[in-house]
């Protein structure tokens, strides 16, 4: 028992190190969150009145969400907890969110696998992530010199066990989501979203073969644990 809480303690101390001044009720928040002693009620609050926010917004800069919890490496006016993302594990327990946001982040970090592997852990089961990228060959991802990987539209394929990309290498990474939607942006001054499946298919085709087709990528996926796997 003892080793079980041990792990669960670490994480609510760093919490509570990085914490910054603004974020309140929060640390009690990731405390009523942490581990299976976790009570909610049908409102949404704590059975200590703390509203649990289920939502987490990675890598957020100055894009604030009042309902979510605000994480970036900056201490940022609305940033809730700083970390630096490339730390594993990051301060928060595991299955803690129902919905987690990376926009334009995981371009910015080295380990990709790794990171996705966190999105995992934290996620609870049948959470929606939603991660947007810049499209290999756009202007957007060239541009940045910060940014260090790139994707396309295959790219989380490999986390996907109904796909041929996961089931021939299932070794590359123990964590699994279900691909629930591809978004592609295209631009013309200003960006346009494609959600259409057969236009976005037809725009990911030619953009193997043409730059600037496809600019950013998006992939709306839904983490598969244990629990939410059928018997």
């Amino acid at each position: 028992m003892l080793e079980n809480i041990l792990p669960r303690a670490k994480i609510i101390h760093e919490f509570a190190a990085v914490a910054t001044p603004n974020t309140g009720a929060l640390i009690g928040e990731c405390i009523e969150l942490s581990g299976d002693q976790a009570q909610t009620s049908n409102n949404g609050t704590s059975r200590k009145g703390f509203h649990l926010k289920t939502k987490l917004n990675v890598g957020c800069g100055l894009d604030i969400k009042s309902d979510y919890i605000n994480l970036d490496v900056a201490s940022l006016p609305g940033v809730d907890i700083v970390h630096d993302l490339n730390k594993f594990p990051w301060p928060f327990p595991d299955n803690s969110f129902q919905e987690i946001q990376l926009i334009n982040v995981l371009e910015h970090l080295p380990d990709t696998i790794s990171t996705i592997e966190e999105l995992h852990r934290i996620a609870a089961p049948n959470a929606k992530v939603i991660i947007r990228v810049p499209f290999w060959n756009s202007p957007d991802m060239l541009n940045d010199p910060t940014h260090k990987r790139s994707f396309n539209e295959n790219t989380l394929n490999f986390f996907d066990p109904s796909l041929p990309e996961c089931r021939s290498r299932p070794y590359y990474s123990f964590a699994r989501f279900t691909i629930a939607k591809k978004i592609c942006y295209i631009r013309c001054i200003v960006y346009f979203k494609i959600e259409n499946i057969l236009a976005t298919r037809l725009l990911f085709f030619f953009a193997r073969f043409l730059g600037a087709i496809v600019w950013v990528v998006e992939f709306n996926i839904l983490a598969v644990k244990q629990s939410n796997i059928p018997k």
